[in-house]
């Protein structure tokens, strides 16, 4: 009876610590799709922002590409909001500190002067960008990330 009595105890626990395990694993593998939405979202943003402001130069400059002052400030939002999701999840400061180097280098294309300097520094821009989804994808693929779910 005893023996029984210990079986049931340990089937208990046994199944009380898997539960466990369970809603940790779950909750760490939505923090880690979160982390990928958010590194994805940025990515678009910044890339976005920088199209409008690029035209926003053009339009400065008399060129015939033109764009409303509202897309600029659209795309600004939605990149510095996608950024702030970015702090939230990375799990690491640095690539936060990249997303932002991102949005101010970005921001300093409409004082260029020349389009040769646009077009260089909108490069420089881009391979911020991939810079930052290189680290990002460093950091869903790293121990914290992908391989603890595998």
């Amino acid at each position: 009876m005893d023996g029984a009595i210990i079986g049931l105890l340990g089937a208990l626990l046994g199944a009380v610590l898997t539960y466990a395990f369970n809603r940790k694993n779950a909750a760490e593998m939505r923090l880690h799709e979160a982390r990928i939405d958010a590194y994805k979202t940025f990515a678009q943003a910044a890339m976005e922002y920088r199209r409008t402001v690029m035209d926003e130069w053009f339009e400065g400059h008399g060129v015939d590409l033109k764009t409303e002052d509202d897309d600029v400030h659209r795309a600004r939002g939605s990149a510095w909001s996608a950024y702030y999701g970015v702090r939230l999840l990375a799990s690491e400061k640095a690539i936060g500190d990249l997303a932002h180097d991102v949005l101010t280098h970005i921001t300093a294309l409409k004082k260029l002067d020349s389009r040769r300097d646009l077009n260089e520094q909108g490069e420089r821009c881009r391979a911020e960008v991939e810079e930052f989804v290189e680290s990002a994808r460093a950091d869903v693929q790293s121990r914290r990330g992908l391989r603890q779910f595998i």
